[in-house]
Parts: C-alpha cells; sequence; structure tokens
C-alpha cells in the first residue's frame, strides 16, 4: 500500500509540472561570459514592470514581456572602457516567452566602444543567448 501511495505521489507531483510548464516558461542569465565572442554576462531587474524574485530561473507565464536587465561587464576584456567601472546600465527587451522553454540572457558588447558610446550606453545590447 505504501508503494501504491508513493507512486502515486510522484505521478501526481510529473503532472503538475506538466501543467506548470503548459502555461509557463522560464528567463534565466548566462552564468560565464563568453568574452571571446563579445557576450557577457546581465541580471534581471525587473520583469514587466515589477522587481525580480532572486531566483535563478524566473518564471512567466507564456505571452510577452518585458525584461529589464543590467550590464555585467569586465572591462578587462575590453580597450579603453575604465569610464563603465563606475556605471549601472539597464536597458529593457521585449520577447515574446512561449509555455516550457527556457530563455537565457546575455549582452552583446562592443568592447572597442568610444568614449560617447558608453556614456550614451549604446555599446552594449540585450540579448536571448539561448532557448532551450
Amino acid at each position: 500500500m505504501k508503494k501504491l501511495i508513493t507512486v502515486s505521489m510522484i505521478v501526481a507531483m510529473l503532472f503538475c509540472n506538466l501543467a506548470v510548464a503548459k502555461d509557463h516558461g522560464f528567463v534565466t542569465t548566462l552564468w560565464k561570459g563568453i568574452p571571446s565572442k563579445s557576450i557577457f554576462r546581465v541580471n534581471i531587474e525587473k520583469i514587466d514592470g515589477k522587481d525580480a524574485n532572486s531566483a535563478v530561473n524566473k518564471q512567466v507565464k507564456a505571452g510577452e514581456h518585458k525584461i529589464e536587465v543590467s550590464l555585467v561587464f569586465d572591462t578587462n576584456w575590453a580597450t579603453g572602457m575604465s569610464t563603465t567601472l563606475d556605471e549601472i546600465y539597464y536597458k529593457t527587451m521585449s520577447f515574446e516567452v512561449e509555455a516550457g522553454k527556457t530563455y537565457t540572457l546575455a549582452s552583446k558588447v562592443n568592447t572597442h566602444a568610444t568614449v560617447e558610446q558608453q556614456r550614451d550606453g549604446s555599446f552594449w545590447d540585450p540579448v536571448i543567448f539561448k532557448v532551450h
């Protein structure tokens, strides 16, 4: 009888996970940058205007979302970009989240940006690095 209850609970949990995946996707960030490809990390700050939770994978309903990210950039991989050290750069990206998929966000950085590009923040853009 205990085995039947245990198996029933496991099956129920699996169906619950499938039900969540049916209506939701996930947004996460790249764990480690790829400086050789000018790809760097970001932090997810807000989702649809609300502060993001601290979870690694942020669950969102399927549909269109606006995600605000901040750049996590190591100037050791850039030329003449030390002025960016004291700044926090934010950008918002919009995209459609499909149920059951995970979107890994990152940034594409121009590591040879001019001082003007550094000042106005145009030296980087948030990107969807991977969908799985």
